[in-house]
């Protein structure tokens, strides 16, 4: 396991806020697994901080992320690719996740001037693998990657498990992007609907060519196969 004091740092964990948003909606689902532990999984970790919802004996989660350096943060990551998961059909209970949303943080040039870009690239020290989504912006190669990692999350979960996804929109040329739209209209393909929707204010970048446009908030969005 890498040591996390000299581990490269991530540059889009879930924020304290959201984690009080998800937490509650986590605790709703409980009903899924009975008896538990509610079985969770990321299939974009990061770092690792879906882990800080796991509750003994309640819920136990699970992460999966395809840059080792990232992976090796937290005993229960494992590397690989999210869009052919080591693991079996339904087996986990909800799915709690935060894409990466295609923006300017996907950019992997080398900076002229030697400063350091909020950027996976940049944060990771080195070119992202090729298959990771932190290294698309938004377009066609970003959503069929995005399509074949929900089409596996489908297949992992149990046929009454959920998705909670974390998303944004944001500017870019001085207009909105529609991250938001492209899940809703994801999910809905695959067989899920909104249960909950909740805007989380967020801190964001005031600089950039879009520094003064910047989307105001994230949404975690609650996805089920059915209502209950």
């Amino acid at each position: 396991m890498t040591d996390t004091t000299t581990a490269p740092a991530h540059p889009a964990k879930f924020s304290a806020p959201i984690i009080e948003v998800i937490r509650p909606m986590l605790d709703e689902l409980s009903f899924l697994r009975d008896p538990p532990p509610m079985r969770v999984l990321d299939p974009m970790a990061g770092v690792g901080t879906v882990h800080t919802l796991a509750i003994p004996n309640v819920i136990q989660t699970w992460g999966l992320e395809i840059e080792p350096e990232w992976a090796d943060q937290h005993p229960n990551t494992w590397e690989g690719d999210a869009t052919a998961m080591p693991f079996p059909d339904n087996y986990f209970d909800a799915i709690v996740t935060s894409p990466p949303y295609g923006n300017r943080m996907a950019d992997q040039f080398v900076s002229k001037d030697g400063t350091r870009r909020i950027t996976y690239y940049h944060f990771l020290g080195r070119r992202l693998h090729e298959n990771s989504a932190a290294g698309m912006h938004f377009g066609d190669e970003y959503q069929k990657t995005m399509r074949d990692i929900f089409i596996e999350c489908k297949r992992v979960l149990t046929m009454r498990g959920a998705i909670i996804l974390n998303v944004s929109d944001f500017i870019k040329n001085g207009q909105v992007v529609p991250v938001v739209q492209f899940y809703l209209d994801l999910l809905h393909d695959l067989g899920y609907h909104v249960s909950r929707d909740v805007p989380v204010p967020t801190q964001r970048m005031k600089f950039g060519a879009n520094g003064k446009l910047r989307v105001d908030h994230e949404r975690v969005i609650l996805f089920t196969r059915k209502k209950y």
